[in-house]
């Protein structure tokens, strides 16, 4: 999930007043992961991918005394694939406890309403995530 990713800066004026506006976005994906068996006791690599359901949204919603009203929303939505690769290290020799890394890849389309500075029309996003993990296993 990210919030602010399209930077909407733009207050909506209302009979209440200015209110910041919010944007939100979801990522979901569906999908598996297969671990790949190494001669090396202590080293895991793992590999996956599937598909991810992409929203996004933007609201300008009241609050406080008044009831939740959402003056100005839009959102956008559609599906697209993603892959990732991951590649752990175990600390210790019972595999109770791994360093590693993560890369992932997200490509998907989405279509709707315009949102923020994205046009009412269909558009394609790529995202490219890198992590570094600490786990615990027991």
């Amino acid at each position: 999930m990210a919030f602010g990713a399209a930077h909407n800066v733009n207050a909506e004026v209302t009979d209440l007043g200015q209110l910041q506006g919010g944007d939100h976005e979801y990522m979901i994906p569906l999908g598996g992961r297969i671990y790949i068996p190494l001669p090396f006791s202590r080293i895991q690599v793992s590999a996956g991918g599937g598909t991810a359901y992409l929203h996004y949204s933007e609201t300008a919603p009241s609050g406080g005394y008044y009831a939740p009203t959402c003056y100005s929303c839009t959102t956008r939505g559609g599906w697209g694939g993603y892959g990732l690769g991951n590649v752990s290290y175990f600390l210790d020799s019972n595999h109770n406890f791994r360093v590693g890394t993560t890369l992932q890849y997200i490509a998907g389309s989405t279509n709707g309403q315009a949102v923020a500075n994205f046009p009412a029309t269909r558009t394609t996003d790529h995202w490219l995530n890198l992590a570094f993990d600490f786990g615990f296993s027991f």
